[in-house]
């Protein structure tokens, strides 16, 4: 198994709690610290994995899920792969 699904199948440091889509690839996030940090997703989005979430129309369907933000059946990112 790979680094980054290893690191995915952790339990994060942090949960999300809340996510606004400020513009393109750019979130403002609520961590379960009480934190909130903006974040800019684009340099997460490398390879056929995440080339769906380069549509705006697809990008702009987020949710925030079991303490990640996801896509559905897309993709999931949590506070491990975010904040790294």
């Amino acid at each position: 198994m790979s680094a980054m699904i290893d690191d995915f199948l952790k339990e994060p440091e942090h949960t999300i709690t809340d996510a606004e889509l400020i513009k393109k690839y750019i979130f403002k996030l609520t961590f379960s610290d009480g934190s909130i940090k903006e974040v800019n997703l684009k340099k997460h989005l490398w390879g056929e994995t995440f080339e769906e979430l380069k549509k705006p129309s697809v990008m702009k369907r987020f949710k925030v899920e079991d303490g990640t933000l996801s896509w559905g059946f897309v993709a999931r990112l949590n506070y491990s792969l975010i904040c790294a």
